[in-house]
């Protein structure tokens, strides 16, 4: 008897490995419909992941969102996070696939990516705590903090961005010295928006006392990381004498490399001002155009590329530039950008000094019909 026994025994092993055999060797496509009838232990968590994303491909002839969430649901219970990650995103963008209602849905999906942002994943924090800032309550505000929180630990920089702003605007849970501590992570961490935000925090005072020193500090930080706006900034703080001593020659550099319009308007007007600092500035640049000009055609081109950026006062000036060097018809071209941008009769009549001057020029150059007075 028990060698009966023994013998159907080792039939059925037979027969099971031979049925593996075959479904081992079915085509991709029938495969993946015999693998959802096996048992879900029988694959790793890896592999049902993997089965998972096959089913919720949407290019997949395969396409399946119930097989999908089946496979997800299998791999999260067998420790797989980012199978709880993409079951959020299956509940958010099926919502009726539970059955049991939108609410019920969203519930389900806040709950499978909180399991996944509590297992540390990254993504999967500053996703709930996004979430949970639009609840706009003050108990789920500090919960996003807290993952916010850790998605910074890991060295997220738009973490720390997020809270930094979140500390210093946010009336629920306002605390400047954390907003500023994050932006300085952020800074610390190689953002390069960072230092350019706290110094305009610092110039305004909008996060905590304002405080010119830590303005000055951050706008030098920022300007040295080639930001453009802060090389601006700090140009004018040395062509005024703002809390650092007048030095015409490190402002002009400044305008120089930052190259954008308004900063290259200024350096034009500079250079006009004070021929002087031209050879200096020569002296002191390695590259660009300022080489390759001499002292009129660098202040042509300063206006000249401003204007190409959309600058009406600068197209505006280099037209008077070719006036003076009897080119009427650039001149005229060039007062035709700045005429068709309202320049500078709008700016004259909101006060601006130097529309009111570009206007007597106009009128002393007999253009006034040209410019439709």
């Amino acid at each position: 008897m028990k060698r009966w026994a023994l013998r159907v025994f080792a039939v059925m092993l037979l027969l099971l490995f031979v049925a593996s055999g075959l479904l081992l060797m079915q085509p991709a496509g029938n495969r993946l419909q015999q693998l959802q009838w096996q048992d879900f232990y029988v694959l790793s968590a890896d592999k049902q992941l993997a089965l998972a994303q096959q089913y919720y491909a949407q290019n997949s002839a395969q396409f399946s969102v119930k097989l999908a969430e089946k496979w997800f649901v299998r791999a999260a219970k067998n420790g797989e996070q980012e199978a709880h990650y993409q079951l959020a995103h299956l509940y958010y963008v099926y919502p009726d696939i539970s059955g049991l209602g939108w609410e019920a849905n969203v519930a389900m999906a806040t709950d499978e990516l909180e399991q996944a942002a509590d297992a540390g994943m990254l993504k999967a924090q500053t996703e709930l705590a996004d979430i949970l800032f639009k609840h706009n309550n003050k108990a789920d505000k500090i919960r996003g903090l807290d993952y916010l929180a850790r998605a910074a630990d890991q060295q997220d920089i738009k973490a720390m961005l997020q809270l930094g702003q979140r500390y210093c605007t946010d009336s629920d849970i306002v605390n400047h010295e954390l907003g500023q501590s994050y932006f300085e992570l952020a800074a610390n961490a190689g953002d390069q928006r960072a230092p350019l935000i706290l110094a305009s925090l610092f110039r305004q005072g909008s996060c905590g006392p304002a405080n010119n020193e830590r303005y000055y500090y951050w706008v030098e930080k920022a300007a040295a990381a080639g930001i453009v706006e802060a090389q601006q900034w700090l140009a004018d703080i040395y062509l005024q004498g703002e809390g650092r001593p007048v030095d015409q020659l490190k402002g002009a550099l400044l305008l120089y490399r930052s190259a954008q319009a308004d900063a290259l308007y200024k350096l034009g007007v500079l250079l006009q001002q004070q021929p002087a600092l031209f050879t200096q500035l020569q002296a002191q640049v390695t590259d660009g155009f300022i080489l390759d000009n001499d002292y009129i055609g660098t202040i042509a081109t300063c206006f000249y590329n401003a204007a190409q950026q959309g600058h009406p006062k600068a197209a505006f000036a280099y037209g008077l530039l070719n006036l003076q060097h009897n080119d009427r018809d650039m001149a005229l071209q060039a007062f035709a950008i700045a005429r068709d941008a309202g320049y500078p009769k709008y700016a004259a009549d909101l006060g601006d000094v130097q529309a009111k001057r570009d206007m007597a020029s106009i009128k002393a150059e007999g253009l006034s019909g040209f410019f439709g007075w």
